[in-house]
């Protein structure tokens, strides 16, 4: 059975933009998760150790957001679908929505943000391409490279 673990609304103070304030001061970001994963084990044990525990999940994601400083939205949520899909492998696909709440925009905006969704398999298509291009392993592979 395939389920949809659902984690909505995590709120998390971080450090991503292309404006030297939201660099500095940071930004308040709303990140929405679904993870796709056979839960068949988990439904009928009803043990936790069956399960993709939410509770790590959202450690995860606000790991991630906390980790270091993305300029755009879109490096920040790909980061946090590769390592979601690398720390917890029953899950099998990622839908993630990263939202800044308090965009710094010339103009009244009340938020913006970035979708996506990607499949284990794609994340790991996309990270081979990458090693490849920079002439280091699969093995050697981060989602995005430290800066």
């Amino acid at each position: 059975m395939i389920g949809r673990i659902h984690l909505q609304g995590i709120h998390v103070h971080a450090y991503h933009g292309v404006s030297a304030a939201e660099r500095e001061f940071g930004v308040r970001c709303r990140v929405d998760a679904t993870l796709l994963a056979d839960v068949t084990d988990s439904a009928l044990s009803d043990d936790l150790d069956d399960a993709i525990d939410y509770g790590a999940v959202h450690d995860v994601i606000v790991e991630v957001a906390r980790g270091r400083s993305y300029r755009l939205l879109e490096a920040l949520v790909y980061a946090m679908a590769c390592e979601i899909v690398a720390r917890f492998p029953a899950c099998t696909h990622v839908d993630l929505t990263v939202t800044k709440e308090t965009p710094v925009l010339d103009g009244l905006v009340d938020a913006v943000g970035v979708s996506l969704a990607a499949s284990r398999a794609e994340l790991r298509r996309r990270e081979t391409e990458r090693a490849a291009r920079d002439h280091r392993t699969a093995g050697d592979v981060v989602c995005l490279p430290r800066r």
